[in-house]
């Protein structure tokens, strides 16, 4: 019987699988047993997937130390079986799986109903949409509850003191907040009617807004360029950057920090030989806007 495997690294953004990749029985027995048994601190992945070519599934998940979750989700789609184990455990569970021993494997899980959606979509299949939300809006302009009162403190004392120390009081006022003001208005302008699904495993990359909809390959990329505020921006704007998404037919797509984390958007592109340029800049505004 043949098989195939996808892992889910530990530095990866909200459960990412990777691609899938063929492997026989012991391929897969012996990655699974070296990444398990290695120091905590150098294992490779939390979770490792295996699909038959039956379609039937088995979940290996590493939640804390010898504690691991097995799922074996099954061709009926209503319903899944699921144990909290340990290492041995679960090992056992994965000879069962990979020796076709499927009633020895089912009866020694429990069987599920609950969360059986969950599981199957956006636990092992999760669909990488990303839009702007009103939760990731006001928690990157968190600063400015300490920037702003601390920068129309300067302002005032700045107009008081109309001397030379007010003409450096006035612009450090207005320098505490302005600039990030403006950068969280400019992203929030460009993506706040953008839905875009990009993810590790797919070769496209869709594209939505009210009026447009389209599906773009990552072949199809002509430059990718990354810009954040720089290692050593102290400001409360520091956190701000975008990824400007350049293709050959001409669109260029605009992914800012309100609707995608920055630091892990690189891996969608791992493996495409895409050119991604990076640079860091005291304001990181944004220089065009999402062309579709």
């Amino acid at each position: 019987m043949t098989f195939k495997y996808k892992v889910r690294p530990y530095e990866n953004e909200e459960g990412e699988f990777t691609d899938y990749v063929p492997g026989d029985t012991l391929t897969i027995k012996q990655r699974f047993v070296d990444n398990a048994t290695t120091d905590e601190s150098l294992r490779e992945f939390r979770s490792i997937a295996i699909v038959d070519n039956q379609g039937q599934t088995l979940v290996i998940h590493h939640v804390k130390k010898d504690v691991f979750d097995e799922y074996f989700i099954p061709l009926d789609i209503d319903l899944y079986y699921y144990k909290k184990s340990t290492l041995d455990a679960a090992t056992q569970a994965l000879d069962l799986f990979l020796n076709r021993q499927i009633d020895h494997l089912t009866s020694s899980l429990n069987k599920k109903h609950e969360e059986n959606d969950y599981i199957r979509n956006d636990f092992f299949n999760k669909s990488f949409q990303y839009q702007m939300t009103k939760k990731k809006t006001l928690s990157e302009i968190w600063w400015i509850w300490y920037a702003l009162p601390l920068g129309v403190a300067f302002i005032v004392l700045g107009i008081i003191n109309i001397n030379h120390l007010g003409i450096l009081l006035l612009p450090i006022g207005l320098v505490l907040w302005v600039p990030g003001l403006l950068v969280h208005y400019q992203y929030y302008r460009d993506n706040k009617d953008l839905k875009v699904g990009l993810s590790k495993g797919q070769e496209i990359i869709e594209i939505t807004t009210p009026t447009v909809k389209k599906t773009l390959k990552k072949q199809d990329i002509k430059e990718i360029l990354k810009v954040d505020g720089g290692r050593l921006n102290r400001f409360g704007w520091g956190q701000y950057g975008f990824t400007r998404i350049e293709f050959k037919s001409g669109e260029i797509l605009y992914l800012t920090s309100l609707m995608i984390d920055q630091l892990f958007i690189e891996e969608k592109f791992i493996g495409h030989n895409i050119k991604i340029l990076k640079t860091g800049t005291l304001v990181p505004t944004l220089d065009g806007s999402t062309r579709l």
